[in-house]
Order: C-alpha cells, then structure tokens, then sequence
C-alpha cells in the first residue's frame, strides 16, 4: 500500500522515536480540506489493509498485539483528527 505524505507524518507523530501525538490534531488542521479528504481514505483503506498491522508498526516503531488492536488504533486516530476526540495513547493498543 502507498501511503501519501500526509498519512506518513500524521503517523509519525506517535513514533517510539519522537512522540508527539498532540501535534497531529494541529498539523492535520493545517492541510487543504484536499489533502484532509485523502488522509481520510488512507485511514480508512489502512483499517481494511490485510497487512495493516505490519504497516503501523514499520511507520511508527510499535509493536502491536494483533490486527484488532490496530484497527482500534486507528479508529482513535479518525476520531482524534476529524473529531476532536481526545488524543489516543497508543500504548492501550500494544
């Protein structure tokens, strides 16, 4: 799966080598609503990846339990992102 830039960075702010996860909320609300409306899609297409657990884990250096775990993550994300939800401590889903 080829993600774009966007999705890659909004990722990176919850890597095990830099994290920051408050600041994806302000990155993402820095993008066209173009570039919002494609990291909407990736999310959305990573949560029904087959390898998406093996995808997260490269990008961020975590490990997840299981394919459920990282779904659930990345449900958190969407809601963190586009819902203003409260930020996701990825360490509940390791």
């Amino acid at each position: 799966m080829i993600l774009s830039t966007d999705t890659k960075t909004v990722l990176s702010f919850w890597d095990a080598n830099a994290y920051y996860p408050e600041d994806a909320f302000d990155y993402v609300r820095c993008l066209r609503e173009s570039e919002v409306i494609i990291l909407q899609k990736e999310i959305q297409a990573l949560m029904q990846a087959d390898d998406m657990t093996r995808i997260i884990s490269r990008l961020t250096g975590f490990q997840f339990k299981s394919a459920e775990n990282t779904r659930s993550f990345l449900k958190a994300l969407k809601g963190h992102l586009f819902s203003a939800q409260p930020v996701p401590e990825i360490a509940e889903y390791l």
